[in-house]
């Protein structure tokens, strides 16, 4: 099935598993650390918009590593649904931001807001252009990059730290950087129950449109430390530069 669609109006969405079990979620802090291809990106517009509705009109946040990510996956995903499915406004590429129109801003909230209500794009290699914003949501994709800067983090922790913002995290583990030491620690140490974070990690195969024989494909050719990250989002340590085994 398909992930959403639109029938007369009523928008129906068929999350899988470690979907739904984000989207139940109420923690202020809620990370997918999963497989790629699982099903992560898709799953934040959704996220993004019903925050959208609970917190009201303003600026809404969506941060990857760096712009052509942000081209390339965030961006796509965000205009497809907010802007060719649920017709709430436009993308805007200068600067990057996803406007929401009056109409779309009837459709959320009722009302037509005093000022425009905004999902800006940010990249977080360059902490100080997360600056002077003020966001109410953010979304963070593929924050275990190199490029996602731990002060980029915190920063984003200030923009929504007025209206208490909820962030949701989408990315694989790349490395044991500030994602595994300041999300996947504390949450593990508190026995997977954080009053704050809540951690969701799954395989890529949770995905239904996801092919078995590329898992398997990929569990026989690649080292085990590499496949648990890149398919099932563990963090592991590289074991060197040599493999295992042949």
């Amino acid at each position: 099935p398909k992930l959403y669609e639109i029938d007369d109006e009523k928008l129906t969405v068929n999350f899988h598993p470690g979907q739904e079990k984000a989207w139940d979620s109420e923690k202020r802090i809620v990370a997918i650390i999963a497989g790629g291809r699982s099903g992560k990106t898709s799953f934040a517009p959704m996220w993004l918009h019903r925050e959208m509705c609970r917190q009201g009109a303003g600026d809404y946040l969506m941060v990857a590593p760096n712009y052509p990510i942000i081209d390339k996956a965030a961006g796509p995903e965000i205009e497809l649904f907010f802007g060719n499915l649920l017709r709430l406004g436009a993308m805007k590429h200068s600067p990057w931001q996803f406007v929401i129109s009056d109409e779309g801003a009837r459709k959320m909230w009722g009302k037509v807001p005093m000022r425009p209500a905004r999902i800006l794009f940010g990249h977080a290699n360059e902490p100080q252009s997360l600056e002077a914003m003020s966001a109410k949501a953010a979304w963070l994709d593929e924050t275990g990059q190199n490029l996602f800067k731990l002060d980029s983090w915190e920063a984003i922790r200030q923009r929504v730290s007025i209206d208490r913002g909820r962030i949701l995290i989408t990315s694989k583990p790349f490395n044991m950087g500030w994602m595994y030491q300041f999300i996947e620690l504390p949450w593990v140490n508190a026995n997977r129950q954080h009053p704050e974070i809540d951690l969701i990690r799954f395989d890529s195969t949770e995905n239904p449109a996801f092919p078995p024989e590329e898992m398997e494909s990929a569990r026989e050719r690649l080292p085990l430390w590499k496949f648990n990250q890149q398919y099932r989002g563990i963090f592991t340590r590289p074991a060197g530069l040599i493999y295992s085994s042949f």
